[in-house]
């Protein structure tokens, strides 16, 4: 992914009306703000929100920290509880903004670098800040008996704001799996990219194919996703028309410049 999107949704139970207005918040800049910072100096972001629906809607605005892992699991931890959370430098301006219809409404946020040295202070911190739609209250005068159960679906962004600190600090890839699997009649190979380092990689990634007699049997690429550190992600590559037989492979995570990282495999189809 050139961005892994945090969009959540959640699921509550309400009481609900009969044919209420509704509201839509969405995010109108992207979902991931990256600033490249300098310890000690303050920097100035603003995120835009748009009501697309025809009722007033109101924004929950707060922050969490954020890991994913090659298991699936996504954690929003406490804000500044990873080593590599940059939540407490994040001020907001806001944090519940009303929207009316079809309008555009924003809010401010500072960063504020810590004060230290480029040594103790570098490589990618990043958290997120959590816009969530809040519940409208009842609409004055309903009456009891109009009350019914049903569902409400609240939507989550997450935008990630990623701060780069100075030019030191490196990625660390390695590679804790890498399987060749069957999925809807398809061979796929599941690699799995770990980051352990203290920068972040969004690397193209690639599997090389040569036959037992050493000829090319095909270029394959995985998707573009970023690996923050201490992050995983899992890539699937298919490899159509591939014919069975034994296989030496090339496995290629080009982050760009020194951040490039090889493998070797064996697969048999």
């Amino acid at each position: 992914m050139r961005a892994r999107r945090a969009a959540l949704v959640s699921l509550l139970v309400f009481p609900v009306l009969a044919r209420p207005a509704r509201a839509g918040i969405s995010v109108a800049d992207g979902l991931t703000q990256e600033y490249t910072v300098e310890p000690g100096k303050a920097y100035d972001g603003t995120l835009h929100l748009k009501n697309t629906g025809d009722a007033p809607a109101q924004a929950k605005i707060y922050q969490t920290d954020y890991l994913f892992f090659c298991d699936g699991r996504n954690l929003y931890g406490k804000p500044g509880t990873d080593p590599r959370s940059n939540a407490k430098w994040i001020g907001l301006s806001r944090d519940f903004l009303t929207i009316q219809p079809n309008e555009t409404a924003s809010f401010n946020y500072t960063i504020r670098v810590p004060q230290k040295s480029t040594a103790t202070l570098s490589g990618t911190y990043w958290s997120l800040i959590m816009i969530e739609e809040a519940a409208a209250p009842p609409s004055p005068g309903a009456q009891e008996k109009q009350v019914q159960v049903g569902i409400r679906q609240i939507i989550r962004y997450g935008v990630q704001i990623v701060t780069q600190v100075g030019t030191g600090g490196k990625s660390n890839v390695t590679l804790p799996k890498k399987e060749l699997v069957k999925k809807d009649g398809k061979s796929v190979f599941e690699l799995e990219i770990k980051n352990s380092g203290q920068r972040w990689i969004v690397p193209e990634v690639s599997l090389e194919l040569f036959d037992s007699r050493g000829a090319k049997a095909g270029l394959f690429h995985g998707r573009k996703m970023r690996v923050y550190p201490g992050t995983c992600v899992k890539q699937e590559i298919e490899l159509p028309g591939v014919m069975p037989g034994k296989y030496t492979g090339r496995i290629v995570i080009d982050g760009g410049e020194d951040d490039v990282f090889g493998a070797r495999t064996e697969l048999k189809l």
